[in-house]
């Protein structure tokens, strides 16, 4: 193992502190400037499959893309790709480098999450791709990715997970996600039918920018994104894919092809032929919320 990774698996054990005072110094030092259109996206489950279904679509129109997401199902390779390829062991070593050096300099000690996604935006100043795409690690507020200055943020589904960080209601945890919402940018939403959590989202929209990032306090925009509460995954997926990328203004028009040339593992992976002669599904559900949206996909199946 090389010694970069030595330092890296070390960070594990730093565990995770929300917050963004450490990796927005490290940010300031690593990142001069963006030249990329960026998404950020929130919420408790889909967030990962969005972000690779307008990766895939943008990338089908030609459009150049960096996308990060976690965790990673094999290779830690696997959060950072370029135009849909993991990035190589060579690049992230180069990366990781470079944060290793400027968390020393600064005498802070980084995350493991908040290394990884450094090294996103290191990929994501190198390349300048079309679009920068970046999925939350958990909640939006207080999370690392919330520093970058996104362009346009989306919030998927928000459920009652993480109670002890997030918060004990879903008003809280929708609190807390909505707080990626930027100034003066726009804020995609699902609709969502509690009326308490709905507000909560609003009231942060309204009070988007935190000063401590370099913000001017301005409202964002909402729009609610309407989805019938019995569409599959896939459909949500692009419900919200469409939502997004129709307000950016690109073409999507082939968006459902995009969908089926989507390769996404371990969200409902089909794998065949198995020994014993039929077929296994393979799905990461992290959460109850999301296991019970996985249920109803399965029996259709069978």
């Amino acid at each position: 193992m090389s010694g970069v990774r030595q330092w890296l698996d070390q960070t594990k054990s730093r565990g995770m502190k929300l917050g963004l005072e450490r990796v927005h110094a490290a940010h300031n030092i690593l990142i001069q400037s963006y030249e990329s259109t960026i998404v950020h996206v929130a919420g408790s489950n889909g967030k990962g499959t969005v972000c690779a279904l307008m990766a895939t679509h943008l990338n089908r129109l030609n459009q150049t893309t960096v996308m990060f997401t976690s965790p990673h199902l094999v290779r830690l390779e696997e959060r950072i790709r370029i135009d849909g390829v993991p990035i190589t062991e060579k690049q992230l070593n180069s990366y990781l480098s470079r944060i290793q050096e400027t968390e020393s300099d600064l005498g802070i000690k980084l995350t493991f999450f908040e290394v990884t996604f450094l090294a996103s935006c290191l990929c994501a100043q190198e390349h300048s791709p079309d679009v920068f795409i970046l999925e939350t690690g958990l909640g939006g507020r207080f999370d690392a990715t919330r520093i970058v200055p996104a362009d346009i943020c989306l919030l998927t589904s928000i459920q009652l997970e993480h109670r002890d960080i997030l918060g004990e209601t879903l008003a809280e945890i929708a609190a807390e996600k909505a707080g990626i919402a930027r100034p003066n940018k726009a804020m995609l939403v699902r609709e969502i039918q509690d009326t308490e959590a709905r507000s909560a989202i609003e009231y942060e929209a309204r009070h988007a920018g935190q000063e401590n990032l370099g913000e001017l306090p301005s409202p964002a925009s909402v729009e609610w994104i309407q989805i019938d509460s019995d569409s599959s995954m896939k459909e949500e997926a692009m419900a919200l894919a469409r939502a997004t990328l129709n307000h950016l203004n690109f073409n999507i028009d082939s968006l459902y092809e995009s969908m089926l040339a989507l390769n996404w593992p371990g969200r409902m992976q089909h794998i065949e032929p198995m020994s014993w002669g039929g077929s296994l599904f393979v799905d990461a559900a992290h959460n109850p919320s999301g296991l019970k949206r996985v249920i109803p996909t399965l029996v259709d199946l069978l």
